[in-house]
C-alpha cells in the first residue's frame, strides 16, 4: 500500500502563460512530488506483482497528469491566439483604412485643386506687378536721358538733418519767448501762441518751401524750371524776410503801445506794427526787436539748408527713383509671399499625409509582429508537445529505477516498454492579410510624391519670375527698403 505521505492529487503546473512556452523542470517535480520515494517503498512491497499486465496506480497517475498538462497547454495557446488575433481584427479596421483613403484622396485633390489656383492667381499678380516695374523704370531711364542724369540720386543722413531741424524749432521757441515774454499783452496762452506761430512759418517755410523745393528747382536743366526756382528763391527770401521785419516791429508796438487800455488792443497794435514797417522798415525801437529778426532769418536759412540736405539735390530724381526701388521691392516681396503660400499649403498636405502613414505603418508593424508572434506560437507547438512524452518518460525512468533497486521479485514486463502520452493538434487559426494596409501606405507616398512634384513645377515657374532682371538683389533689399522710407 502507498503511504498516507505520499500526494495522491497533483496540482498542474502552467505549460503556457502569456505568449511563451513553460517547460517543466522535471527533477525538481519528482523531488517535490516524492517520485523515487514512492518507487522505493512500492519496490520493498514487491509491488507492482511480477504477473502484473497493467499499469500500476503509479504510472496511471504520472500519464494522467501528463495527459491533462498536454490538453491545458492546447487550452490556453489556443486561448491566447484566439484573443490576440481577436484584438488584431479590432484595431486591423477596413472601415478605418477606408476612411483614411478617402482622407487621403479628398486632400491630395484639395491641396492640387488650392495650389494650382494659387499658382495661377500669383502668376498673374505678378505679370500685373511686372508691368508696373517696367513702366516706373522706363519712366526712370526717359527722366534720366531727358535731364542728363547718370548718377544715381544721393542717399544723404536723413536722421541728421532731421536732428539740426528740430534743434533749431526748439532754440527758436526759447529765444521768441525771451524777447517777447516782456512786451506781451496776451497773457501766457498768448505768449505760447505767439512764439509757436513764429517759429512754425521760419521753420516750416525754410524747410518745405526753400529746402525742399525752390532750392532745387535751380538745379534742373530746363530753362524754365531754374528761372523759376531762382525766383521762388527769391520770393520766399523776401517774404520771410519781411514777415520777420513785421514781427520786430510788432515788438515795438506792444512795448509803447501794450500798456495802453483798449478793448480792442490788436487792432491798435496790428496798424501800428503796419505803420513802423510801411514808414521804417529797419528801423527798431529796441535792441531786442533787431534780434528778434536776425533770430528768425538765421533759423529760416539754417532750416532751408538742412531741408535741402534731406534729399537728392536734383527736383523730382529721388522720387522717380524711390518709385522703381519700391516696385521692386514690392515685387520681390510678392513673390516671397507666393513662395511662402505654396509651401504653406503642401507642408500642411504633406504632414497630414505623414500622419495618416505614420498610423498605417504603427498599424501595419503592430500586426507583424502580432502575426510572427502567433505564427510562431502555432508552429512551435507539435514540438513543445512532444516534450511532454519526454517528461513523461523521464519521470516514469526515475519512479521505476528506485522500484527495481528495491524489489526482491523480477519487475512487470510493462516495465520494459514506456506508455505514450496522448498528444493533440492545434486547429488551423487564419491570420489577417496586410495587403490593405500595404495599398494604403503605397497611396500615400504616391500622393506625397504627386505633392512634391506639384510644388517642385510651381516654384519653377515662379522661379521664372524671381530671375526677372528688375528685381533687386539681396545685397539691394536693405537700400531698397531705405530709399523707400
Amino acid at each position: 500500500m502507498i503511504k498516507p505521505s505520499f500526494s495522491s492529487k497533483w496540482e498542474q503546473i502552467p505549460g503556457f502563460d502569456d505568449g511563451k512556452y513553460i517547460p517543466l523542470d522535471v527533477e525538481d517535480w519528482i523531488v517535490k512530488q516524492k517520485i523515487r520515494e514512492r518507487g522505493k517503498d512500492q519496490g520493498e512491497m514487491g509491488l507492482p506483482r511480477p504477473e502484473d499486465t497493467q499499469l500500476d496506480e503509479t504510472h496511471a497517475q504520472i500519464l494522467n497528469w501528463i495527459n491533462q498538462r498536454v490538453l491545458q497547454c492546447k487550452d490556453q495557446v489556443t486561448e491566447y491566439v484566439t484573443e490576440t488575433l481577436g484584438n488584431l481584427q479590432s484595431n486591423y479596421s477596413e472601415e478605418q483604412i477606408t476612411i483614411w483613403q478617402d482622407s487621403v484622396h479628398e486632400k491630395t485633390r484639395g491641396t492640387n485643386t488650392k495650389m494650382t489656383k494659387l499658382d495661377n492667381e500669383k502668376k498673374l499678380e505678378l505679370r500685373h506687378l511686372r508691368e508696373d516695374l517696367g513702366k516706373a523704370k522706363k519712366d526712370l531711364d526717359n527722366f534720366r536721358d531727358t535731364n542728363g542724369l547718370e548718377r544715381l540720386p544721393d542717399e544723404p543722413s536723413k536722421f541728421l538733418s532731421i536732428l539740426v531741424i528740430v534743434a533749431c524749432a526748439l532754440i527758436e521757441v526759447v529765444l521768441n519767448a525771451t524777447l517777447l515774454q516782456e512786451v506781451s499783452v496776451s497773457g501766457l496762452a498768448g505768449s505760447i501762441t505767439q512764439m509757436l506761430l513764429i517759429t512754425a512759418v521760419n521753420v516750416l517755410v525754410g524747410t518745405f518751401a526753400l529746402g525742399l523745393g525752390a532750392l532745387r528747382l535751380r538745379n534742373s536743366v530746363y530753362l524754365s524750371t531754374k528761372v523759376l526756382g531762382y525766383l521762388t528763391t527769391l520770393l520766399l527770401i523776401v517774404m520771410i524776410g519781411a514777415f520777420n521785419m513785421l514781427v520786430g516791429h510788432f515788438r515795438d508796438s506792444m512795448l509803447e503801445k501794450g500798456r495802453a487800455v483798449s478793448e480792442n488792443v490788436y487792432a491798435l497794435l496790428a496798424d501800428d506794427t503796419w505803420f513802423r514797417f510801411l514808414s521804417d522798415p529797419f528801423g527798431y525801437d529796441a535792441f531786442q526787436s533787431t534780434l528778434l529778426v536776425i533770430v528768425g532769418l538765421i533759423f529760416f536759412f539754417i532750416t532751408g539748408w538742412k531741408g535741402y540736405s534731406l534729399d537728392d539735390p536734383y527736383p523730382g530724381y529721388s522720387r522717380k527713383y524711390k518709385a522703381v526701388n519700391n516696385a521692386k521691392l514690392h515685387y520681390g516681396n510678392q513673390i516671397s509671399s507666393a513662395q511662402d503660400a505654396i509651401e504653406k499649403n503642401c507642408d500642411q498636405s504633406i504632414s497630414f499625409l505623414d500622419d495618416i502613414l505614420f498610423q498605417a505603418e504603427t498599424m501595419k508593424g503592430e500586426h507583424r509582429a502580432s502575426s510572427e508572434a502567433v505564427r510562431n506560437i502555432v508552429e512551435a507547438f507539435p514540438e513543445r508537445i512532444h516534450q511532454y512524452q519526454n517528461d513523461c518518460d523521464t519521470i516514469i525512468a526515475a519512479y521505476r529505477e528506485a522500484n527495481l533497486s528495491a524489489r526482491n521479485e523480477p519487475a512487470p514486463r510493462f516495465f520494459q516498454t514506456f506508455p505514450e502520452v496522448t498528444l493533440t493538434e492545434l486547429r488551423e487559426f487564419e491570420l489577417l492579410p496586410e495587403s490593405s494596409l500595404d495599398e494604403l501606405i503605397g497611396e500615400i507616398k504616391e500622393a506625397k510624391e504627386k505633392l512634391q512634384g506639384l510644388h517642385s513645377k510651381i516654384l519653377q515657374n515662379l522661379q521664372a519670375f524671381q530671375n526677372f532682371d528688375e528685381r533687386p538683389t539681396a545685397a539691394e533689399t536693405g537700400r531698397i527698403e531705405k530709399l523707400a522710407t
